[in-house]
């Protein structure tokens, strides 16, 4: 097919798009901060701790080389207790010695109780694999893969206004994990802020599962992981809640986001009005989009920008 657009968005944008288009406007075009608007919290549990620490043992853990790889399937092999002292020493204890003085020690006691949550929710998903606490060394390259896998890219076809588009969406997931038992897969999405509203990281997951879904033909379950929660900090959803999110919710984003990239018209306001109470933009946020789109229309070229 040829098209007569193309556009390219990223899933943090294109989540954020799903929480309040004209955020999203302000963050793409006008290169504001704005995607904690409404958020409990400064993410940095999560940021921090999936680049630090759990990125490690994932990339470990689907990497056959590795020197931590042999640990971690021993640890498997020999239970919780054992999988529990290999995160604590090879992973959270080789973080603080050697990146340890850059952070202030609350920081550091706030990552070693998301690194206690972590392990148990990993632990429980692992364990429901029997293959894989029997034949460590041999199915863990089926569970992991390989991590870099994670930066996933695939295509949407739509019509705006009789012009056929092409949105291209790019996206790197925290974690995703393959479970050979139940021929089944799962995204993980660490998160530090409060659990006040799981929609908000949820949207972002979901495409995340439908990149997954394109690459695979597989509909993954997610987990949501709320690091600063110490009592039930996960949600679940099953494959089948996603398949359905994903149809019922990713057609309409993503063609909001392609018309908000034509600069022709100010984008919807946030569709839950609670988020306008909690945000600085929300007097002037209509007014100030107007401007720009008159100052650019025509002029701002945006295909290959995102």
């Amino acid at each position: 097919m040829s098209y007569d657009t193309r556009y390219y968005a990223n899933v943090t944008n294109l989540a954020l798009c799903q929480k309040c288009p004209r955020l999203a406007f302000y963050a793409i075009f006008m290169k504001r901060k704005t995607n904690f608007v409404g958020i409990q919290g400064t993410g940095f549990y999560g940021s921090v701790f999936h680049s630090k620490i759990a990125a490690r043992f994932f990339d470990a853990a689907s990497d056959f080389h590795s020197k931590l790889n042999d640990k971690i399937a021993n640890s498997l092999k020999h239970g919780y207790e054992s999988f529990h002292e290999l995160i604590r020493k090879d992973f959270f204890f080789e973080f603080v010695k050697s990146e340890g003085k850059n952070y202030p020690s609350s920081q550091i006691y706030a990552l070693a109780a998301a690194t206690e949550t972590w392990l148990k929710v990993l632990w429980e998903a692992l364990s429901e694999m029997p293959s894989l606490m029997r034949f460590p060394r041999e199915i863990m390259p089926i569970v992991f893969q390989k991590q870099n896998s994670g930066n996933m890219q695939s295509s949407y076809d739509l019509e705006i206004d009789g012009v056929q588009t092409e949105l291209t969406v790019v996206g790197k997931y925290d974690a995703l994990i393959f479970n050979p038992d139940e021929k089944q897969a799962r995204i993980f999405e660490f998160k530090g802020y409060k659990k006040s509203d799981v929609t908000v990281p949820l949207t972002q997951s979901v495409i995340y599962a439908w990149l997954v879904h394109e690459k695979t033909g597989i509909y993954p379950e997610i987990e949501i992981v709320h690091l600063s929660e110490s009592e039930n900090p996960a949600n679940i959803f099953s494959s089948g809640e996603v398949h359905e999110m994903i149809k019922s919710a990713l057609p309409n984003l993503f063609e909001t986001i392609c018309r908000m990239y034509t600069l022709k018209e100010i984008p919807p306001k946030a569709y839950d009005s609670r988020l306008c109470e909690q945000c600085k933009y929300r007097n002037f946020c209509e007014a100030e989009i107007e401007l720009f789109i008159r100052n650019h229309e025509n002029t701002f070229d945006f295909e290959r920008k995102n």
